[in-house]
C-alpha cells in the first residue's frame, strides 16, 4: 500500500458511474454526435477528461457527480460527457485538447472550442462555481481573452484573467506580468498568492526570487507548503543525478541554519528504496539516527519511514523502533494512513491485540475519508490468524 499523503491535493476511491440518479446524467454517444448536438442546440459540452487510475477523479465520480444540486445546474446547463484519456476517443481527445493532468474539466462548444477549462478535483460548491463560470460569457476563459484583446486592461481584470489561466494550467506570464506592473506591493494577500503560483519550481524565476527576497513573509504566509516549494525548486534546478557536493552547496546557500539536517533527509531518503542489501541496511541505520538526533515530529515523515522499514525489515529491533514512529506521527496527526502502518508493524511483531486495534481503527478512518482500505482488510485477516 502507498504511503504517502499528498499537498495540493486529498483524494478517495469508489467506481466510476456514468449515470447517477440524482448527479450529473452523463452521455454515451461518440464525440462527433455530441459536438452537432451541441452547435444544433447552442449547448456547452461538459467533458471530464479522467484516468481510471487517478484518485481526484475517483474522489469527484463518488462524492460530487451524484450530488442532487451539482445534477440539477450541469443536467440543464450543459451537455456532459466522461472520457477515458487512456481508452478510445479519449486517446485522440487528449492529444487535440492537450490533457496532460487529471482530472481535467473541460468546457467546449459546438464548434469544438474550448471556453473554459480548470484542473483538479473540488467540492460541490466549487464545482457549482466553476460551471457558472464556464457559463459566462464574460468571465469564462474565451470571454476573458476576448474582453482582453478588445482593450480591457484594468487592474481587477488583469488579476481574474491571470488567476483563470493558471487554474487551467495555461500559461500566465505575460497576462501576470502586465498586472503585476502596476502594483506596489507584490506581497499583499491576494497578490502573494499569485506571486506563490507563478513562482512555479524555478529559482531565476522573477517571482521566485521575489519570494526569497521577502521570504520571511512567504513563510508566515504559506507555512505547510514553503518549503515544499523551495526544495522542489532545489531539486529541480540539481535534477536526478546531481552530486552530494553541489546538493550540499545548494542546502547551505537557502538554509544556513539547517542545511545539516536537511542533507542528512536528503542522504536518507537517496537509499530509501535501493533494492540491494548494503543500501537497506545504511537506510534502516541512517533512519534510525537522523529520527533520534532531530526529534523528527512531522506525521508524513515519519509514517513514509515506517512503512519503508515494515516494507524490507524482518529485524524487532528496526520494527520497534518503526512502531514507535508510526505511534509518534499517530499522536501528531491520526489519520487512516499512520494507524494502517502502526497495525502492520505490529502485525510483524506478533502482537495481535495492539495489531487489530490499529487496523480496525484504520478501517473507521477510512471510511470517513473515503479511502481505500481493502489492503487493511486482507491485514486483518492475516492478524485473526496470529
Amino acid at each position: 500500500m502507498k504511503k504517502y499523503y499528498s499537498i495540493i491535493i486529498l483524494l478517495a476511491v469508489c467506481g466510476m458511474s456514468f449515470a447517477q440518479a440524482d448527479g450529473i446524467k452523463f452521455r454515451h454517444e461518440g464525440w462527433d454526435e455530441i459536438l452537432a448536438e451541441a452547435k444544433a442546440n447552442d449547448k456547452i459540452i461538459f467533458v471530464d477528461a479522467y484516468t481510471t487510475w487517478c484518485g481526484p477523479c475517483k474522489w469527484m465520480s463518488a462524492n460530487v457527480f451524484p450530488e442532487k444540486m451539482v445534477g440539477t445546474y450541469y443536467n440543464n446547463e450543459f451537455i456532459n460527457v466522461k472520457l477515458d484519456m487512456e481508452k478510445g476517443e479519449g486517446i485522440a481527445f487528449a492529444k487535440k485538447y492537450q490533457v496532460r493532468a487529471y482530472p481535467t474539466l473541460l468546457y467546449i462548444d459546438g464548434q469544438g472550442e474550448v471556453v473554459h477549462k480548470s484542473l483538479g478535483s473540488r467540492d460541490a460548491d466549487k464545482f457549482l462555481e466553476l460551471g457558472k463560470v464556464a457559463s459566462d460569457p464574460n468571465a469564462n476563459l474565451k470571454g476573458l481573452k476576448a474582453r482582453y484583446v478588445s482593450g480591457t486592461k484594468d487592474a481587477s481584470f488583469l488579476r481574474q484573467y491571470a488567476t483563470t489561466l493558471m487554474l487551467a494550467n495555461m500559461d500566465a506570464t505575460s497576462i501576470a506580468n502586465e498586472y503585476f506592473a502596476g502594483q506596489t506591493d507584490w506581497n499583499t494577500k491576494e497578490n502573494a498568492e499569485m506571486v506563490f503560483e507563478l513562482a512555479g519550481f524555478d529559482l531565476e524565476n522573477k517571482y521566485f526570487k521575489h519570494m526569497l527576497a521577502h521570504r520571511s513573509v512567504y513563510e508566515e504566509r504559506f507555512p505547510d507548503i514553503f518549503d515544499q516549494k523551495l526544495e522542489g525548486a532545489i531539486g529541480s534546478t540539481l535534477g536526478r543525478d546531481a552530486s552530494m557536493e553541489s546538493t550540499t552547496q545548494m542546502y547551505q546557500k537557502y538554509y544556513p541554519n539547517t542545511w545539516e539536517q536537511k542533507m542528512g533527509e536528503f542522504a536518507l531518503r537517496k537509499k530509501m528504496y535501493a533494492n540491494d542489501e548494503a543500501s537497506k541496511k545504511e537506510f534502516l541505520e541512517g533512519a534510525v539516527a537522523y529520527i533520534h538526533k532531530y526529534q523528527i515530529s512531522d506525521w508524513s515523515f515519519l509514517n513514509s519511514m515506517a512503512w519503508r522499514v515494515y516494507e524490507i525489515s524482518d529485524n524487532p529491533m528496526y520494527l520497534m523502533e518503526a512502531k514507535n514512529w508510526a505511534l509518534k506521527s499517530i499522536q501528531d496527526e491520526s489519520n487512516f494512513f499512520n494507524n494502517d502502518t502502526a497495525a502492520a508493524l505490529y502485525y510483524k511483531l506478533k502482537q495481535k491485540d495492539e495489531a487489530m486495534h490499529f487496523a480496525l481503527m484504520a478501517v473507521e478512518l477510512a471510511k470517513a475519508e473515503k479511502a481505500d482500505y481493502s489492503e487493511t482488510t486482507l491485514l486483518i485477516e492475516k492478524i485473526n490468524e496470529l
